[in-house]
């Protein structure tokens, strides 16, 4: 019983490492971008994101589109509001297209279990599980 314990901690520690790895891999071989209103680039834009596009309602699906298939960008950020503004064709890509990782960013309190699904999602491993 305790061997078996202790053969799934080392499961899931091997798991994690290899998440941490992936995320390491993506953000050193990967681009971030953004896409959203002119305020929401220029913040990311100051954090040092340098592709950002800046969008309205008539723009943004082109935006969208052009952005996921723009080749090295391992996560695309969008605003909550910009992307209820994409199609439901796009809205699906978004919720399920692994590269790149399209994460949608807004100031509601549920916000880290919306990463964290994200993240659970397109890493296939649950990186808060045990908390």
């Amino acid at each position: 019983m305790r061997l078996e314990r202790e053969k799934r901690k080392e499961t899931e520690v091997s798991k994690k490492l290899q998440a941490v790895s992936f995320l390491f891999f993506l953000v050193v071989q990967m681009e971030i971008a953004v896409i959203g209103d002119e305020h929401f680039v220029l913040g990311f834009h100051i954090a040092g994101v340098n592709k950002g596009i800046v969008v309205e309602r008539d723009t943004v699906n082109k935006a969208f589109e052009n952005l996921i298939n723009t080749e090295g960008i391992g996560i695309v950020a969008i605003e909550k509001k910009t992307f209820e503004m994409l199609s439901e064709r796009n809205k699906e890509i978004a919720m399920t297209k692994v590269k790149p990782t399209v994460v949608t960013l807004s100031h509601d309190i549920g916000g880290e279990s919306n990463l964290r699904l994200m993240i659970k999602r397109s890493l296939g491993v649950d990186l808060w599980k045990g908390d």
